[in-house]
């Protein structure tokens, strides 16, 4: 008899995947907020002038999901 391959019976396999699924269902329930986020006012308008001291541009590419690229203005 081989010991190092024991398969479990189909009903403890089924018992085993409806835990996980169950705990799946429950983590998506609790990560969702339970109040949808509220749209901000929008900036008022007028003239703004930026602070180089305190000011700098900076973007961010994705990519392919496995990385971000980001570069910035130098001050």
């Amino acid at each position: 008899m081989n010991t190092s391959t024991i398969e479990s019976p189909p009903s403890t396999r089924k018992a085993i995947l409806m835990k996980y699924l169950y705990l799946l269902a429950l983590s998506a329930l609790l990560t969702t907020p339970a109040f949808p986020e509220s749209k901000q006012a929008p900036a008022p308008s007028g003239t703004y002038v930026s602070d180089p001291a305190h000011s700098s541009v900076t973007w961010k590419v994705g990519h392919f999901g496995l990385s971000n690229y980001t570069q910035g203005s130098p001050r």
